[in-house]
């Protein structure tokens, strides 16, 4: 994880929902394309997670 921290200012919402994470965020994560992310909704702050896929066998 992630040690820094990172103020990279506002970022709008496009028409179709969609944010881009700064590339400092994406390579302080070490995310590429295709890479899983896990949303979750905590009161009013949406926390993005880095996740690795299921497992294919158990689902989790």
């Amino acid at each position: 994880m992630a040690k820094e921290t990172y103020d990279l200012g506002i970022r709008k919402i496009d028409n179709l929902g969609r944010i881009v994470l700064p590339k400092e965020i994406r390579e302080a994560l070490g995310l590429l394309e295709n890479s899983n992310l896990k949303i979750t909704l905590k009161d009013e702050v949406i926390i993005l997670e880095k996740t690795e896929p299921p497992c294919e066998k158990c689902g989790r």
